[in-house]
């Protein structure tokens, strides 16, 4: 995740993204119950089943590929 940053904002970033991933796990644990009273567990799946599509298909789509990239690179492509 350092890599993703420019070195302006490597303390800042990581931290924000991780802050909002724990965020995210943490609305998905408390209302899953929720959900799954309010519509059932196919409905419940189907939905979860469909984000993850979509986050598969920004990832395989418009995240770009860094392996083998120096930081200099990296930076330049996702300017």
């Amino acid at each position: 995740m350092g890599d993703m940053f420019s070195v302006y904002i490597k303390a800042v970033g990581p931290t924000n993204t991780a802050s909002a991933a724990w965020l995210i796990s943490f609305l998905m644990t408390r209302f899953f119950n929720d959900l799954v009273e309010a519509i059932g567990n196919g409905w419940t799946f189907w939905i979860f089943a469909i984000f993850c599509a979509v986050g598969g298909l920004f990832v395989g789509f418009l995240v770009p590929e860094t392996k083998g990239k120096t930081i200099a690179e990296i930076q330049r492509e996702l300017r």
